[in-house]
């Protein structure tokens, strides 16, 4: 039973998303493929830029933590290795579940040719005119009175028109700069994967995706609340420890693997809070403690752990779970320790996201 429940809650790191990258050289494709991935352009698994190469052969880039999720920065169509009358076959289009469009300009008709192919495959395909930043900077040195906002829609606009022009329907465009993705539309791009996916796969995708905006945050939350229920049966199940005062008996490794879990996927475990560190200009230390984070501490040793669960047992939400049941022999039995644990789960799940919440507003301002 432990090994059918760990397996089905792992299932999604086994679930490849393929998304397939296009367009021409100097578009900003690597950039993009590592801002999507949360590196920034000089980290080690980085794609490299600015090398102005252009790509020969369709390359995969993981993501480092979840290596299920496969980027592949595509040749651009209509070159003379990659002619139309050979590109869908090259590049293997049907082997991946999206197709994200690039233009740092406009979209062309190589662009509208490739969209409509892959639409009629019923593939999903969504167009991206990148660099945006720079396109701002520019126009607010070359105008006095430029107005982002107005410019924005303008722009957006007229990229729908030159689709539509050209025969692609229903395009849905999204304006994206990889240098600040937590403005424009790299947030509705990532929320778009999210919708779009296949039930099967939208665990994957959501667990996936780097948190950065509070709506993704809150999504991430959802997904992680709906395991609770098989994570406490796992707790009850295995290496158990009793707690003392309480009387619960639960699998301490479980629920701390719960937790750094919960941590990671809400961006505020030491790997991504140095990176936040490291922006502000302030030590891993000061950062948490600017933070008030609490949920690093709770598990440096069991003892720790023993006083939240005693702190949460005065709660209402735990209180009532274990007044419910009957201790046999001061310890309860496993599987009606179960919603106690779950009831632990859940005080600890929801203080991560208040934390990674803090984090979030911390990186804003």
């Amino acid at each position: 039973m432990e090994n059918e429940i760990r397996r089905n809650m792992d299932e999604w790191k086994t679930c490849t998303i393929k998304i397939a990258i296009s367009g021409s050289s100097g578009t900003g494709k690597s950039s993009f493929i590592n801002a999507f991935r949360g590196l920034q352009d000089y980290d080690t698994d980085a794609a490299p830029v600015g090398t102005n190469e252009t790509t020969m052969d369709p390359t995969v880039h993981r993501h480092p933590g979840y290596p299920n999720i496969e980027l592949w920065d595509l040749p651009g169509v209509g070159t003379p290795t990659f002619p139309k009358e050979t590109y869908l076959r090259k590049i293997n289009v049907d082997t991946y579940d999206f197709f994200l469009l690039m233009t740092c300009t406009r979209f062309y008709d190589d662009d509208r040719w490739l969209a409509k192919e892959i639409i009629s495959r019923k593939k999903r395909c969504y167009f991206l005119r990148t660099k945006i930043d720079d396109d701002i900077r520019n126009g607010k040195r070359s105008k006095k009175d430029f107005n982002t906002a107005e410019w924005l829609e303008d722009n957006k606009r007229k990229s729908l028109k030159d689709l539509y022009d050209g025969g692609v329907s229903n395009p849905v465009v999204f304006l994206i700069s990889s240098a600040w993705p937590m403005q424009y539309d790299f947030v509705a791009l990532q929320q778009q994967l999210i919708d779009d996916s296949p039930a099967l796969k939208r665990e994957a995708v959501v667990l996936s995706l780097t948190a950065i905006s509070e709506k993704m945050l809150k999504g991430k939350l959802e997904v992680l609340k709906s395991r609770i229920g098989k994570h406490s049966t796992l707790a009850v199940l295995g290496s158990l420890v009793p707690i003392p005062i309480v009387g619960w008996k639960v699998n301490y490794a479980v629920m701390k693997n719960a937790v750094e879990l919960y941590r990671e996927q809400f961006g505020i475990d030491d790997k991504s809070l140095m990176k936040v560190a490291h922006q502000k200009c302030v030590s891993l230390e000061k950062l948490k403690q600017d933070l008030c984070l609490e949920s690093d501490k709770i598990f440096r040793s069991q003892g720790d752990f023993f006083n939240f669960c005693e702190e949460a047992y005065d709660q209402a939400l735990v209180g009532t779970f274990a007044k419910a049941i009957p201790i046999v022999g001061s310890i309860i039995s496993a599987v009606k320790t179960a919603p106690a644990a779950a009831a632990i789960q859940n005080k600890l799940l929801d203080l991560c996201y208040k934390e990674a919440c803090r984090a979030f507003q911390y990186q804003s301002e």
